[in-house]
């Protein structure tokens, strides 16, 4: 009795050790993390005795365990530990319960013992494997884990459903290897080919997200490059209009110089009149202080025009202090990507960008026609015929900056609304309007 609540405690500690160092998008502080680990530790340990003590079978109290124990395991992480979606956190969770079995049936196979068994050698092997694996995990996979971890797109449901699959065999493995009373040749096969089965999972789920991501950021700065591009094609057509307006400004002095000899002073006020109207029509617009953001809404009416696309910039913006110009620049290029490939699907091609700032708030605001084929899945928009481009990116950098952003239909338009907090208040408004 005594050596099962050594080898219990032994297993709570280390869970609660794994719990806090897999919870990589936590949900409290430092501190607070390691007050639920404890309790959970606590709390585990007290279910064990408890189970230990009901008078039924030694089989079934493994089971009745074993089935409470994952239970447990899964509503503390997904509840109180980890602040990612549920169907994200079970991904990592499996992934680790599936090491805790093979660390488990290992000792088992070594020692030829079963639940609850304890003694300096299998309390040793148990520290040991856990500390070798948590050393591992530590430092040479944690940082790419949660990198590939943080950018996984909305199909992480798919890699949940795969990885709690392999647990549930895994879990079988795991019974079936506790209720044989003799363990020979065949039967370690079976337990070796099944977790190198799982091991080539693992490494295959792995090896896709990370490619997943890799094709995302290929996205982004294929996105960034023609806005690069874009963005050099107006600077050529402002270069090519001030070669035009100084070649042609002896003409005009002439022509000014012709009417003065005439005395003819209204028709150099009219000519100047004219003259300025034809320059204000060649000039940019200013939609911001900022010549980023400027750069990216000229990049987007330009393409508007080409492409058709009904495009209205109403902008309430001047430098935006305290957000960096490239996140900014990285949000309004994503919605407006997106917003465009919408309305082009629609009957009617529309799109609208509301850009302002209220208090330490910037408010973003996309709309643009659709053809009403977007679908939503936990609250993120998916077409049926393609991935979304750019909806990680926008949430991510709304966090970054503790804000929010959200994505709808309403009266057939497809909505974007983004909320960045500037991390300090030296942001002036400068009112700008335009149509296109």
């Amino acid at each position: 009795m005594v050596e099962a609540i050594i080898t219990n405690l032994i297993n709570n500690i280390f869970h609660s050790v794994w719990l806090y160092h897999l919870a990589l998008e936590p949900k409290h502080g430092r501190r607070g993390q390691i007050v639920f680990c404890v309790l959970f530790t606590v709390f585990e340990e007290m279910t064990a005795l408890a189970v230990a003590m009901l008078p039924i079978p030694a089989s079934l109290k493994y089971i009745l365990g074993f089935m409470f124990f994952a239970a447990i395991l899964t509503l503390m992480f997904l509840c109180t530990l980890s602040a990612s979606h549920p169907a994200k956190s079970s991904f990592l969770l499996c992934s680790y319960l599936c090491l805790w079995t093979f660390i488990y049936c290992f000792i088992s196979l070594v020692t030829h013992s079963g639940a609850g068994a304890g003694s300096g050698v299998i309390w040793g092997l148990r520290i040991g494997l856990n500390l070798f694996f948590l050393f591992v995990y530590l430092f040479f996979f944690r940082n790419r884990i949660r990198q590939s971890y943080l950018e996984m797109q909305g199909s992480y449901g798919l890699y949940a459903v795969i990885s709690i699959m392999t647990f549930v065999l895994m879990s079988a493995i795991t019974l079936y290897h506790e209720h044989l009373t003799t363990i020979g040749a065949q039967n370690v096969l079976i337990i070796i080919f099944s977790y190198l089965f799982t091991l080539m999972i693992y490494i295959l789920l792995f090896y896709f997200l990370a490619q997943t991501n890799h094709m995302y950021q290929l996205r982004q700065l294929k996105l960034h490059e023609e806005l690069l591009t874009a963005q050099l094609s107006g600077y050529e057509q402002i270069e090519r209009d001030a070669k035009q307006t100084r070649h042609d400004l002896r003409h005009h002095n002439t022509v000014i110089a012709n009417l003065a000899k005439q005395k003819n002073y209204a028709g150099i006020l009219a000519y100047l009149e004219e003259y300025e109207r034809i320059e204000e029509e060649k000039a940019f617009p200013q939609y911001s202080a900022d010549p980023a953001i400027n750069s990216l809404f000229l990049a987007y009416q330009k393409k508007a025009e080409e492409e058709g696309i009904d495009f209205k910039i109403l902008v309430c913006l001047q430098e935006a202090a305290g957000i960096s110009s490239v996140d900014l620049v990285s949000v309004l290029a994503n919605m407006l990507e997106n917003a465009f490939k919408g309305c082009l699907k629609a009957k009617e091609h529309r799109t609208e960008i509301r850009a302002q700032k209220k208090n330490s708030v910037v408010i973003l605001d996309c709309r643009n026609t659709y053809n009403g084929q977007v679908l939503f899945r936990d609250g993120l928009p998916f077409a049926k015929d393609h991935e979304g481009i750019g909806v990680k990116s926008i949430r991510s950098t709304a966090a970054k900056y503790d804000g929010s952003a959200e994505f709808y239909e309403k009266s057939g338009l497809f909505i974007c609304r983004v909320l960045l907090n500037a991390r300090d208040d030296a942001f002036s408004d400068l009112g700008t309007n335009s149509d296109t």
